[in-house]
């Protein structure tokens, strides 16, 4: 049955990496109204989710079930990497063609039981005609939210900064959550963890290198500071367009010094002068 979504704009979590968007997400996934959808565009591989042509709901499953080779890899690599959320029974089930995008971050991190949601989405889905990518996403988005019971969806993946223009172009009425860290520590994040080690060759060699080929070169720190620049600038460029109202800007380090009063600010801008969260 196709069901009207939810009335919201969408509204994404963005940074640069290694910034604090994970912890933000974590707390969000506390709050009895948002539903945070963590790493939605990492593991289903933003080039191919940040499409907008139609397509039918078969494509769409496909997309949100069938491995990357990116993610094969990664997994079978670093199976105790501190982002993924995969429950054991299913990394013991896993015969080494890998496991459902959604199933390595996005549901786990909402349900002890991920496979079953994943059953109820797909009915879901399944029943769905054709569309444009964007609005299969927020049909997926916005079936979590009624299974949940909340009233909003937040998405945040990590490094989303870097690709803000494309959440733009697919969302126009996009509002921004933009969380950001310093930068020297955001690098040296960076320089320790696998995925932006592969991130930052590919951006560095502006090709699609394979991962092992990236995690074998080890670039020096300074590219990752180079890096950091560039998706900070060109970011920033990106939500300077956005009306004044529709970002809003949070500091790691705020946050970790007044929680309360950053998430206050947070539930303002997200929710309107409604409760306080934390009171």
């Amino acid at each position: 049955m196709d069901m009207d979504p939810p009335t919201q704009r969408p509204l994404f979590i963005v940074g640069t990496g290694r910034c604090g968007s994970t912890l933000l997400s974590e707390m969000i996934r506390l709050h009895p109204r948002l539903l945070s959808v963590s790493e939605w565009f990492t593991v289903l591989g933003e080039r191919r989710a940040l499409e907008d042509e139609r397509v039918d709901a078969g494509t769409f499953w496909d997309t949100l079930t069938v491995p990357t080779k990116d993610s094969a890899v990664l997994l079978a690599r670093f199976p105790e990497l501190a982002e993924l959320r995969v429950p054991q029974q299913l990394l013991a089930r896993n015969d080494g063609s890998g496991i459902a995008p959604v199933l390595l971050v996005p549901i786990p991190h909402l349900d002890s039981r991920p496979e079953e949601a994943l059953r109820e989405l797909s009915a879901h889905i399944q029943s769905l005609a054709r569309r444009r990518w964007s609005e299969w996403h927020v049909a997926a988005f916005s079936f979590l939210v009624r299974r949940y019971g909340r009233t909003l969806w937040v998405e945040r993946s990590g490094g989303s900064l870097a690709y803000a223009e494309a959440l733009g172009r697919l969302w126009s009425n996009a509002r921004y959550l933009h969380i950001h860290r310093e930068g020297v520590a955001c690098a040296q994040s960076m320089y320790k963890h696998p995925y932006f080690q592969v991130r930052v060759a590919r951006a560095t060699a502006r090709a699609p290198l394979p991962v092992d080929e990236c995690l074998s070169n080890r670039l020096p720190i300074e590219q990752f500071g180079a890096y950091w620049s560039a998706v900070i600038t060109r970011g920033l460029g990106v939500l300077r367009r956005c009306a004044p109202g529709d970002v809003l800007h949070l500091s790691y380090e705020k946050l970790l010094a007044d929680p309360r009063g950053v998430l206050r600010r947070m539930q303002r801008f997200v929710e309107g002068p409604r409760e306080e969260i934390g009171r």
